[in-house]
């Protein structure tokens, strides 16, 4: 009896795996045509190592912190971050890039292993611009909201070369001692 029905059991289990076989190598094809897109497009400026700018506050008094950023493509053509922070108890954090409106990208980074979240809005760099600008709205590590500028840039900076760059593109409002706008 069983070898009477064996053709349709046959028949059902493929009916049932191949919707889940076709689905895996449509999104498997989708994501290599996004990664080609992204390799060759306005994004490909982005991929590689990247340090990262930026003034914090402890105590009350301004730090500038210095991140490393490796910018990659994950399988489904995303940019993915992945950063740290060595000078502060190595601090890591991971994240996504995208592109949104006004040529500009947008990241949002977690802490990894502690609990943190910051919202970056950076420029879209162009292929041969070396550094790029942004603001972030996050916590400091006094626990106040605080925006801040970003510097991202391909070349390892000197710190007094990383707070000229981002003071010149800065007002005096913001170039007070503390570096950051807060709210306590």
């Amino acid at each position: 009896m069983l070898q009477k029905y064996q053709s349709e059991i046959v028949f059902a289990i493929v009916g049932i795996v191949a919707p889940y076989i076709l689905t895996a190598i449509v999104k498997f094809f989708a994501g290599m045509a996004s990664r080609r897109r992204v390799q060759g497009g306005p994004n490909a400026a982005l991929i590689g190592v990247w340090y990262a700018f930026h003034f914090s506050r402890v105590r009350n008094v301004a730090i500038l912190r210095r991140e490393v950023w490796n910018v990659r493509l994950d399988r489904r053509g995303r940019l993915v971050v992945t950063a740290t922070d060595p000078g502060v108890g190595e601090l890591s954090y991971s994240g996504h890039l995208k592109s949104i409106d006004s040529g500009h990208l947008a990241c949002l980074m977690h802490g990894v292993g502690h609990d943190e979240e910051s919202y970056i809005r950076l420029q879209h760099p162009i292929p041969s611009q070396p550094e790029i600008f942004g603001m972030e709205v996050a916590v400091n590590f006094d626990r106040e909201i605080r925006a801040t500028v970003w510097l991202l840039s391909r070349e390892d900076l000197e710190p007094a070369v990383a707070e000229r760059l981002i003071t010149e593109k800065t007002d005096e409002s913001y170039q007070q001692e503390t570096r950051s706008i807060t709210f306590s």
